[in-house]
């Protein structure tokens, strides 16, 4: 037994009631058309045309009710046999039984059938059960033979008018069962019915031209043949005129499906040319203006935008070219200033400039390059002891860190910064902030914090200001036995104090943070605040990007402060690597091992020797 999962439950409660009450709802609105409307037609076709006497008045009144119960009846009966397939498919549906690919078959394409089906059975049935109803009528009622020509004559018209009008209607019903998501498996081999606009609109103009006629027809015969007016000629004349009308009523939907079609193929024309990539084709105009050729205006106003978008992004993929290859130029140049700190990086930012120009033909390059760009371990210092964890997210990371050293390799300075967003741009980014910020540092190093910063802050403006990204980061600069803290937009560091057991976050005399404005963005450029920090012996301060807070376990919790304050305060005291390795145990213990990472993680233990 093979099952479809796509149709194994039913969740709009609009299609399940219509699926549930499926066979009431069809017959309701595809046989209440009959016998609520084309009935009473034939009861006053009846009174009009066929000119009853009060006896046959009478005996047609007996007639007509009991042959009305009985066409209920078997119109049930049969619609019942017709729709078996798609009521048995329908309630496995609604109930969740597993069904096989043949009732689903089966079921799909008696459902699509069924205008079909249902207008050709239309017309059977209302000729078989009118014609019982006549039959009785003949027999009982004895009806003069221009009433029997009427009678049959009506019997005509209603099977016409219900070939037609159970055909609309039916099809109206499922295709609006289609559009709720019904029968959405479908494959290029699936039975597909199909009735092209030329023969649909013919008989539509036929039928539409000989009911008319023939009723007008029925009520003109037995007025003649009552008065004895009739004669050979006379009839002769009306079936000429009849034949034309019919010629007409050909010929006309003819032209209008030549030009539905022509228009058709316009607009089909124009999709195939933006499909095949043209994106500078034009419609072809026409004489007047109707639903299709809006179409095609509507497609002309999609082809303008799509158009409008590509160059929007070629423009934009050119203009980012041009910027990565300015920022490469400049890079090297400031590489060569500092390479005797750094004999790698020359080389390295040779190839990267070679990867750059064949246009990042090797993504692994790129995450190599950071990596130089990055230290690999911590500087000695004879104050402090300092660990650092870096754990990228992707093969490229978008936090950086970095280590300030005077000329006599003295630590001057760290930084923790982390770029908004992940992936290549934001690792390119950490290159390009990275250097902008090592170069002010030293430039500005004499000046006041703030100050330095607010430089720092202005020229990543210049650099980065029209992208989307920006910069969080925490500053520090060591002068004696003093560290200055500065936080740009960044988690606010934590500070364990040895010996007291006081573990918290950096913030000023009120207990407020002094979180300041984001790096990079032109509408932030504000001032920065600045924090005198004095450390003893055994304390420590920690940094770290905001993975940290943000990362959930399986449960959804996230890793809170309170959490960190926990595993600090619980942390040994031995020295910063120890710390580092206690605090980044317990954090993967809470998101549990194996989780793929959230974000790009780095933290750094900063501890007073």
């Amino acid at each position: 037994m093979n099952t479809l999962p796509e149709h194994n439950a039913l969740s709009d409660k609009k299609l399940e009631r219509s699926v549930k009450y499926f066979f009431w709802l069809f017959n309701i609105r595809t046989e209440g058309l009959s016998f609520f409307v084309v009935v009473p037609f034939v009861l006053l076709y009846v009174w009009i045309n066929i000119q009853f006497t009060p006896e046959q008045l009478t005996i047609f009144a007996r007639i007509w009710p009991p042959a009305f119960i009985f066409g209920i009846a078997f119109v049930l009966i049969n619609n019942w046999i017709v729709l078996r397939p798609v009521l048995i498919y329908f309630r496995k549906l609604r109930h969740g039984v597993e069904y096989s690919r043949d009732e689903y078959r089966a079921a799909r394409k008696r459902f699509l059938r069924l205008p079909y089906i249902h207008a050709i059975g239309a017309f059977f049935r209302w000729i078989v059960l009118l014609g019982n109803a006549i039959t009785a009528m003949m027999i009982v009622g004895g009806p003069e033979i221009p009433q029997t020509v009427n009678m049959w004559t009506g019997a005509g018209i209603c099977a016409v008018l219900g070939l037609f009008s159970y055909f609309s209607i039916t099809e109206v019903q499922v295709q609006d069962m289609l559009n709720s998501g019904l029968f959405a498996r479908l494959s290029a081999t699936a039975y597909q019915p199909r009735f092209n606009l030329q023969p649909r609109l013919t008989l539509m103009a036929l039928g539409a031209s000989l009911l008319p006629t023939a009723v007008v027809f029925a009520f003109f015969y037995i007025t003649v043949e009552t008065h004895n007016l009739g004669s050979l000629a006379m009839y002769l004349k009306i079936m000429v005129l009849i034949l034309l009308g019919i010629l007409v009523g050909t010929l006309s939907p003819y032209f209008l499906s030549k030009t539905i079609r022509g228009k058709v193929r316009t607009v089909r024309k124009f999709l195939d040319e933006i499909g095949a990539g043209n994106l500078d084709a034009r419609p072809d105009n026409v004489v007047i203006e109707d639903e299709i050729s809006q179409i095609n205006r509507s497609v002309d106003d999609m082809r303008e935008k799509l158009k409008k978008t590509t160059d929007d992004l070629r423009g934009l993929n050119l203009t980012l070219e041009q910027k990565v290859e300015e920022r490469t130029e400049e890079l090297q140049a400031t590489m060569e200033e500092l390479e005797a700190m750094n004999e790698n990086l020359t080389a390295l930012n040779e190839e990267l400039e070679e990867a750059y120009i064949r246009h990042r033909k090797d993504l692994k390059m790129a995450a190599n390059v950071q990596s130089a760009f990055m230290p690999e371990e911590a500087p000695q210092s004879a104050e402090y002891d300092i660990a650092f964890l870096s754990r990228p997210m992707e093969i490229v990371s978008g936090d950086f860190y970095d280590f300030y050293l005077d000329d006599r390799n003295r630590l001057r300075g760290i930084g923790l910064f982390d770029v908004s967003g992940h992936g290549i741009s934001s690792g390119l980014l950490t290159i390009i902030a990275k250097s902008i910020i090592q170069k002010n540092f030293y430039r500005f190093h004499e000046e006041k914090m703030n100050d330095a910063l607010k430089k720092i802050n202005g020229e990543l403006i210049h650099e980065i200001g029209q992208s989307d990204k920006y910069l969080t980061g925490i500053l520090l600069r060591f002068r004696e036995d003093v560290i200055e803290y500065c936080n740009c937009g960044h988690p606010d560091a934590f500070f364990r104090v040895s010996g007291k057991d006081r573990v918290g976050r950096i913030v000023n005399r009120e207990g407020e943070s002094i979180r300041g404005m984001f790096l990079g963005i032109a509408e932030m450029d504000d001032s920065f605040e600045v924090l005198s920090l004095r450390l003893q012996k055994g304390d420590c301060l920690f940094l770290f990007s905001d993975c940290l807070l943000e990362s959930a376990n399986a449960a959804g919790d996230t890793y809170s402060e309170d959490t960190i304050k926990a595993s600090l305060k619980a942390a040994p005291r031995n020295s910063a690597k120890d710390i580092m390795g206690h605090l980044i145990a317990d954090f993967d213990a809470f998101i549990g091992r194996g989780r793929p990472p959230q974000d790009d993680l780095t933290a750094m233990v900063i501890m007073k020797k």
